[in-house]
């Protein structure tokens, strides 16, 4: 159980400042905890891609412009994408900044592993898709500053 300070809305995103977490959670707290510190606590411009045990799976849909998510690691996931027919879905955003952190491994329809430069093609190709690289940007720093982040309207699904 994730516990939240009030929520604001800026640039449809909702915002919420997670302050604690409740008992009874997964084993795998702390270490979920450590390797999410490590990487939010890096300064945006010096971020750099960290190699992980166990990175989630994800394949990209490109008829519907977001991903989805086959295999969840960590908790990352708790508030991360909308849940629809018991699968999560994410948007280019939410996709892109675990892929960024080393988080997510990506693959094409075809089951071949997305590289970075091909996910930035995807954002850069987002205007259609209803991401600029300038709402990622933003999405990012509030991740980084460890806010949860999600849109008003997810035209995806």
């Amino acid at each position: 159980v994730l516990i939240f300070d009030s929520e604001v809305s800026d640039g449809g995103y909702r915002l919420g400042k997670l302050i604690g977490r409740a008992s009874g959670d997964d084993d795998n707290y702390e270490q979920d905890i450590k390797d999410e510190e490590e990487c939010l606590f890096a300064s945006v411009y010096l971020r750099k891609l960290q190699f992980r045990k166990h990175a989630s799976t994800a394949r990209w849909n490109d008829r519907m412009g977001i991903t989805e998510v086959l295999e969840n690691k960590g908790s990352l996931w708790t508030t991360t994408g909308i849940v629809g027919c018991g699968k999560i879905y994410c948007s280019i955003e939410e996709t892109l900044f675990p892929f960024e952190i080393g988080a997510l491994r990506i693959l094409d329809h075809d089951n071949s592993s997305l590289s970075l430069k091909d996910v930035y093609k995807k954002v850069a190709e987002g205007k259609k898709r209803g991401c600029l690289w300038e709402q990622f940007e933003v999405y990012r720093h509030f991740k980084s500053l460890v806010f949860i982040v999600g849109k008003h309207k997810f035209l995806g699904l």
